[in-house]
């Protein structure tokens, strides 16, 4: 049996599906959506490999650079730098 039991407090009544960086666009569905992203002159393309150079001493434990290993605050400025629009 199923119950209705109303919205719940905190409950979202709405989501965005897309970022600012990117517009949706109609499909042959008029119910469906796409996403394109916009890139702007000043967006760059992420360096995946150098991230995740930067990261590692991060996530495993090197003796020689033992201060950042599961350092907090210096992951959320790596990935901030890498990603300016992540919040956190």
């Amino acid at each position: 049996r199923i119950e209705y039991t109303g919205i719940r407090p905190g409950e979202r009544l709405d989501e965005r599906l897309w970022a600012e960086d990117e517009e949706p666009l109609p499909t042959e569905s008029n119910r469906i959506l796409k996403v394109r992203s916009r890139e702007s002159p000043k967006q760059t393309k992420l360096d995946v490999e150098s991230l995740i150079e930067k990261l590692n001493p991060i996530i495993r434990f090197d003796p020689s650079q033992a201060e950042k290993y599961r350092d907090t605050a210096f992951l959320q400025r790596l990935l901030q730098e890498a990603i300016p629009s992540l919040s956190l």
